[in-house]
Parts: C-alpha cells; structure tokens; sequence
C-alpha cells in the first residue's frame, strides 16, 4: 500500500514524479506534466 497525504511530497506519485524529474536529462517530464493538465483542463 502506498502512502497518501496532503503535502506536496507526502506521497508515492509525486515522489516518484520527483525522482524522475531529478533523473531526466530533458524536458520531457514536464512536457508530459503539463499536457495531463491540459488535458484535464477542458472536463
């Protein structure tokens, strides 16, 4: 089970967003952040 919480890191999705970003040697991981925002935007 993983963990949840309301702080910003307090839990495994956006750790491991986080790590990946750290690791990235590009933009793609933002890019990709952003167009799933976008995407939601509209619903």
């Amino acid at each position: 089970m993983g963990t949840w919480s309301h702080e910003s890191f307090g839990n495994d999705t956006a750790n491991d967003w986080a790590y990946e970003l750290e690791d990235a040697t590009d933009f793609a991981v933002i890019e990709a952040a952003l167009q799933v925002a976008l995407d939601e935007g509209d619903e």
